[in-house]
């Protein structure tokens, strides 16, 4: 019997023995391919001690990453600035590449060093309550990174649930405006658990934005699968759509973010195919 050796899951950083093709844990897969070109390869290892694993999420101005502190065995994020209107990354590559153009490049240093300074700032209010912790900040590949600590699903809501209440028993009932907005925070968490990228709530209607490579893993991967079975489930409701190279699957119906809460709960818990 082979007996193999422990490996640290880059999709949710727990050892495994390798003799497991996929985590046992979460099912992630080390040696797949990234999924996006702007991210960094998961087992990329930052500053010597910081270990780089999947993507968490992707915004105008970077990419937020699982990863894990080796120096002080400890679950972390990492967020890099990565603005993809002045920077890119080509495929397999840490550092990046900044336009050219004096104005980009003026723009993008400025964006940095505001970037750093929101860490200094975040570094200094770190005892006070609701406040992600901040471990470190450096600039390495041309931009900047942010150590920060992780926070899993649980502890958003919860964190969003303690928000709420200690705004009741200071100003009374939550408006239903800013209920909508605290909805925002699971919503956010659940698209990037199914891979979206953007998500866009408008006229009774929810878009879902893939990632627009067509050669991308994504959509090999169970997450979509799981898309695929919600719309073959409700095909009246859901439409897969590709314009201008972008696509995206529309689901009707939704007329809040609450309801669009329930939708990706409900896709999260289907069953994944053999």
């Amino acid at each position: 019997m082979k007996m193999g050796k422990e490996v640290r899951c880059l999709g949710c950083m727990r050892l495994y023995n390798d003799t497991y093709d996929v985590c046992p844990y979460c099912g992630y897969e080390n040696n797949q391919e990234t999924v996006a070109l702007l991210h960094m390869d998961p087992g990329t290892v930052l500053q010597g001690r910081y270990l780089i694993g999947r993507a968490l999420g992707t915004g105008g101005f970077g990419v937020t990453y699982l990863g894990y502190d080796t120096k002080l065995d400890r679950k972390i994020a990492v967020k890099e600035y990565l603005p993809s209107e002045f920077a890119t990354r080509m495929l397999h590559k840490e550092e990046i590449l900044v336009s050219n153009s004096g104005k980009s490049l003026q723009l993008f240093e400025r964006g940095r060093d505001r970037f750093l300074q929101e860490a200094r700032k975040l570094a200094q209010l770190g005892d006070v309550d609701g406040i992600v912790h901040i471990f470190d900040s450096f600039e390495a590949n041309n931009t900047a990174y942010i150590v920060m600590e992780y926070l899993d699903g649980q502890t958003l809501d919860k964190d969003v649930d303690d928000f709420r209440f200690r705004l009741e028993d200071r100003f009374g009932p939550v408006p239903p405006e800013t209920q909508e907005l605290l909805r925002i925070v699971p919503l956010r968490r659940l698209a990037t658990r199914l891979g979206v990228e953007k998500v866009f709530l408008k006229g009774g209607r929810m878009t879902l934005f893939f990632v627009s490579n067509a050669d991308s893993p994504f959509y090999q991967s169970q997450a979509f699968g799981k898309m695929i079975d919600y719309m073959m489930k409700y095909t009246r409701r859901c439409d897969l759509r590709e314009q201008n190279g972008r696509r995206s699957m529309l689901i009707k119906d939704v007329t809040n973010v609450e309801t669009a809460v329930s939708v990706l709960q409900e896709i999260v818990a289907l069953p994944v195919k053999e």
